[in-house]
């Protein structure tokens, strides 16, 4: 079996879990965090092409990667940088909520297109200008490895270092300072925050900012060590000259796929899927979270549905708990009776959903009468 059914199957959950993700941080408008799920969503899109593809026995002969595997490189040359990018950002607009200065006023009272703006320039500007220059040191068009796909193959130079790898190690400190700083406002003005947050009109609640900055820190741990490890390599390996015409030698502008049948997955093709989970489990099990989804299943019919199961199901038990008699004296203990609509509803083992933070409530198990106007 390998590797390729893990990938493929770690891949297409994380694939799966980006959705609700992007549609909930949609609703809030938060740019980084939606660029930031962009980048995990299409990562997972390629490992999963990749795995399912290379993962097998014909694997040399399945496919050569030509036009795929020129856009894959270039998305993996940004993904760190992007993800970097996103987490600098969002731990900025934390930072600004908690400082509560002049300067959070001003950045407050900003149009929400300005904002969004300069969220897209913050998040994309550092990722896009890498992807370019990153053809300045492409030797081969690219290589295709067994299980990981699509690689970019690039020159141990010191020109590597100065356009890549350096700033791979600078988006990860620059995050790293701004989460410190929030954390630090944060425990300062932990009495304060929620009130800050009412105060700058940002939408955030404290639980909502708890989660935002648990994100960061988290995906900052796991980033910045990548980071120095592809910087340290890179310096370990690097060449002291630079020649433009063996680089881009025509000759070598070619795709290859490398026949090593015993190669393993590279460590980044684990690391996007395990962390699409993570920022599922923070963000995709909230109490808003958990709203939305219910107001989806209400739209696909699937909601009502559920609740008649539930129903039946404790039909069941309160018949086998309870004899007819003990039914019927229970039954009448509990009729309530409505004289302004005159009319009155008999529901059993009545369910009640709630659309905010508790997602079943109480169960009732006795016979209630109710009007059909009030909420089950």
């Amino acid at each position: 079996m390998g590797f390729g059914v893990p990938l493929i199957v770690l891949s297409s959950l994380g694939l799966v879990l980006t959705v609700p993700l992007f549609v909930w941080h949609g609703m809030s408008r938060n740019i980084p965090a939606l660029s930031l799920i962009v980048w995990l969503f299409l990562m997972n899109l390629e490992i999963l092409v990749s795995a399912s593809i290379w993962s097998w026995g014909n694997f040399m002969t399945v496919f050569d990667g030509y036009g795929w595997c020129d856009v894959m490189i270039k998305l993996h040359t940004g993904a760190v940088p992007g993800i970097l990018s996103c987490v600098a950002a969002i731990c900025f607009n934390l930072w600004v909520v908690l400082s509560g200065s002049e300067f959070t006023s001003r950045w407050m009272s900003m149009s929400t297109k300005k904002k969004i703006a300069i969220d897209l320039v913050s998040c994309w500007t550092l990722p896009v200008v890498l992807i370019g220059l990153s053809y300045i040191v492409q030797v081969f068009r690219f290589f295709v490895l067994k299980y990981s796909g699509c690689v970019a193959v690039v020159a141990q130079s010191y020109v590597t270092i100065l356009i890549y790898s350096v700033w791979l190690v600078i988006a990860s400190l620059f995050a790293s300072v701004f989460a410190g700083l929030t954390l630090y406002q944060f425990f300062m003005r932990r009495k304060d925050a929620s009130d800050l947050m009412k105060c700058s009109n940002s939408g955030l609640t404290l639980r909502r900012f708890c989660r935002l900055l648990v994100f960061c820190i988290m995906v900052i741990l796991i980033m910045l060590p990548v980071s120095i490890y592809t910087f340290v390599v890179d310096v370990r390996y690097a060449l002291p000259h630079f020649s433009w015409s063996e680089i881009h030698d025509p000759d070598l502008w070619i795709g290859l796929v490398i026949p090593d049948d015993s190669v393993k997955p590279i460590y980044d093709r684990w690391i996007y899927p395990l962390l699409t989970f993570a920022t599922f489990l923070i963000f995709g099990l909230g109490t808003e979270a958990v709203s939305m989804y219910k107001r989806v299943l209400v739209f696909l019919g699937i909601h009502g549905l559920y609740r008649k199961v539930v129903r039946k199901n404790l039909e069941e038990e309160y018949k086998e708990q309870f004899s007819d008699q003990e039914r019927t004296e229970i039954a009448s203990s509990h009729f309530t009776k409505y004289e302004d609509t005159g009319k009155s509803n008999l529901i059993c083992g009545s369910s009640h959903f709630e659309d905010d933070e508790k997602s079943l409530g109480s169960i009732n198990m006795n016979y209630i009468l109710r009007s059909p106007d009030d909420k089950v």
